[in-house]
């Protein structure tokens, strides 16, 4: 499987897939102890797959903080934030750091934009 086909799934239907995968693995490791031959590349297919599936939900995750954090920074300096001045200055830097992060992401991925 392949990231950007995971990324294109809703974050329920990964963690489900999730659960699968992590049962497989824990099946190959079974045979294995049971004596039965395993194909050592299945096992390193399925770790792989794993970290796939939680890089792709940790995406998310971040994507998620980032717009969570940039709505706070823009509520605060419309509010007045702290008193004029640096805090100010230094909200506007936030939320314009923010915005550079959430671009360079979509830039690198555009699938990263949908979330379930």
């Amino acid at each position: 499987m392949k990231a950007k086909d995971l990324r294109e799934k809703s974050s329920e239907e990964l963690r489900a897939q999730l659960l699968q995968v992590k049962r497989s693995l824990f099946d190959f490791y079974l045979k294995g102890a049971s004596g039965e031959k395993v194909d050592p590349g299945q096992k390193r297919t399925a770790r792989r797959d794993i970290a796939r599936i939680l890089t792709v939900l940790r995406e998310r995750d971040v994507r998620r903080d980032l717009e969570k954090r940039e709505s706070e920074l823009e509520a605060a300096q419309a509010a007045g934030g702290r008193a004029a001045g640096k805090g100010k200055e230094i909200a506007a830097r936030q939320i314009r750091e923010i915005r550079r992060l959430k671009a360079a992401i979509v830039r690198e991925d555009p699938g990263l934009v949908r979330d379930a």
